[in-house]
């Protein structure tokens, strides 16, 4: 639900995955497939750009990313 209406296609309609402390990047809307990993990816925009840092991380260290 959003905006107190039922979900429709265009905003995530019939899934929609919210995951703390990472952003949508680039507003994916149609998933074609899911890997399911125990480790994350090592592509450098994982790692380094598509994440919250809680807004007690005022420097940012490498280690803050893992």
């Amino acid at each position: 639900e959003m905006n107190n209406e039922s979900l429709t296609r265009d905003h995530g309609y019939p899934l929609r995955i919210i995951v703390p402390g990472s952003i949508g990047a680039r507003s994916v809307k149609w998933v074609n497939r899911i890997v399911v990993s125990d480790k994350e990816s090592d592509s450098p925009w994982q790692i380094f750009d598509y994440k919250l840092l809680p807004t007690s991380v005022k420097q940012p260290q490498k280690s803050d990313y893992d």
